[in-house]
């Protein structure tokens, strides 16, 4: 006859023919019919889980660095800030960063800037001061991150922390399963006590082309096989280097959701205001969604022609020709006949970009007028 669910302990285990002591654990267990399921709740649905660990790759130049600006600069901002395709976010958060492969005032925090991003919700990680010198702040070291879990519950609404690369969250050698296991266990760890996401950035594998999407991430499998979402960037063959989608995000995992999904995307050059000078920077701006599966995705991005990939490019500069051959139009009444044409705003802005448009405030509309579009004179419709 079964049993009903319960944790069962031995009372008594044997230790010597005759004398019985009593253990000093048991075994925790759970029932499933006595627990209710719990939804999962996300930072951006779909691809970053809250209180779990997700995993970006990338080849070096692929994008890596600008894809992490552009997730921070929308949990500063929140909602449906445009750094971030796709469905609303719940709401802002702050965000903390601990990076070796980019300078933060020289490369992350104009990168931040250029994608919008709310500067006072971001948090860079200097090092670890207690007597003497800083040093470097180590998740190996369990005082680093017991300094870290303090700092983020005092400092209340972090949601999001960022590693690149990472390798800083290993204590040892990046290629050890073990290692890397327990490293990226205690990570989902942290993000569960903090109530956060944490999104570790990693590198993908030499001559990547044709393989499945998570064997194309470096390092050993527990890099893939903790992570609950795992990211894939890559560059698009023969993409348009000036519009359209040069490169895609691809969702390659996600334990929490249905896999697959991706978005083009290309980098736009920006300035931002210096110290001295205005620096030279990029930001990502997001093209085509892609409802296929990462292996499909993938196979398109590397032999795709690039005529197939600049369609709805093309289709939103004739859109705009055809919209302002015969004279300015203001922006509200070009985003909603884009909008029934089913053209995004960041197509839109691209096939504004290569036409080479320009917008002015509209006269004599008041102080809230909205910007006039208008075609270069060589493109307009002439009496």
């Amino acid at each position: 006859m079964g049993k009903p669910c319960a944790t069962y302990i031995a009372d008594v285990v044997t230790a010597q023919p005759g004398r019985f002591y009593m253990p000093d654990r048991s075994l925790q267990t759970t029932c499933a019919a006595s627990v209710d399921s719990k939804n999962t709740l996300w930072l951006l649905p779909g691809w970053l889980p809250i209180g779990e660990l997700a995993v970006l790759a990338g080849a070096p130049g692929n994008g890596k660095g600008q894809i992490t600006a552009a997730i921070a600069a929308r949990m500063s901002k929140g909602y449906d800030h445009p750094s971030w395709p796709g469905e609303k976010s719940p709401g802002w958060c702050k965000v903390i960063i601990w990076s070796s492969e980019d300078d933060f005032q020289r490369v992350i925090r104009p990168r931040l800037e250029a994608s919008g991003a709310r500067l006072e919700y971001i948090i860079n990680i200097d090092g670890i001061k207690r007597f003497g010198p800083a040093r470097q702040f180590s998740f190996a070291n369990d005082e680093d991150v017991s300094s870290l879990i303090e700092f983020a519950e005092q400092e209340k609404d972090v949601g999001l922390i960022i590693i690149d690369p990472a390798s800083l969250a290993v204590d040892g050698d990046f290629s050890n399963n073990t290692k890397v296991g327990e490293a990226f266990i205690k990570l989902g760890t942290i993000a569960k006590r903090l109530d956060c996401a944490i999104l570790v950035v990693t590198h993908d594998v030499k001559n990547a082309k044709g393989k499945s999407p998570l064997s194309r991430v470096a390092g050993p499998r527990a890099v893939t096989g903790v992570p609950r979402s795992v990211m894939l960037v890559t560059k698009i063959m023969d993409g348009s280097s000036g519009c359209g989608g040069t490169h895609i995000l691809v969702r390659a995992k996600s334990s929490l959701d249905e896999p697959g999904q991706g978005y083009e995307f290309c980098f736009h050059g920006v300035e931002v205001s210096g110290q001295d000078h205005p620096i030279k920077t990029s930001r990502v701006v997001f093209g085509r969604y892609h409802p296929e599966s990462a292996e499909e995705i993938l196979a398109w991005a590397e032999s795709a022609k690039a005529e197939d990939k600049l369609s709805s490019l093309d289709a939103a500069i004739n859109f705009l020709k055809n919209t302002l051959r015969s004279g300015s139009q203001p922006y509200p009444e070009i985003k909603k006949l884009a909008d029934a044409a089913g053209i995004s705003k960041a197509t839109l802005d691209r096939a504004k970009k290569h036409l080479c448009i320009s917008t002015k405030k509209q006269e004599g509309a008041g102080q809230f007028s909205p910007f006039v579009w208008s075609l270069p004179h060589d493109e307009q419709d002439n009496p």
